[in-house]
């Protein structure tokens, strides 16, 4: 008899821009409204399966951390939707940035869609913020789709 095998979630990196990912929380449609309260509705509207978040901390002492959370949506169009619906208009504050399918930059803060993932990115300190956009790009990469 034939089985349909569910596809794997997308396995996210240790390590990301030489900073470790400390614990790493997982939420689905039931948990979703613990973390985000009421933005939740809008997520399962985009078709929302699942959200990893986690801390990435640098290597030396002050351990500065890069807040993490991957949205797992049904389709890119979805999750693209969904980003574009969250940034509004870019302006001075908000600017474009090449990483995945979309994305941009804010202060502190950067978020992007790669395949059907939805990602956001914070840090609160210089060194954590200097370093978002390379974990963006290397966060895109992971979460690529592999060519068929």
């Amino acid at each position: 008899s034939a089985t349909t095998a569910k596809p794997k979630v997308k396995e996210l990196p240790k390590t990301v821009a030489g900073w470790s990912q400390a614990s790493l929380e997982r939420f689905d449609k039931k948990t979703l409204f613990d973390r985000i309260n009421g933005a939740a509705p809008a997520y399962i509207d985009a078709g929302f399966k699942g959200l990893r978040a986690f801390d990435l901390e640098e290597p030396k002492p002050g351990k500065e951390t890069v807040s993490v959370e991957v949205y797992e949506l049904s389709d890119v169009a979805k999750a693209k939707a969904l980003y574009l619906k969250e940034r509004g208009p870019l302006s001075e504050q908000k600017t474009a940035l090449a990483v995945g399918d979309a994305g941009h930059q804010s202060k502190g803060a950067v978020a992007f869609v790669a395949g059907g993932h939805y990602v956001k990115l914070a840090a609160f300190e210089a060194k954590g913020q200097a370093l978002l956009p390379k974990v963006a790009a290397e966060l895109a990469a992971a979460l690529k789709p592999k060519a068929q």
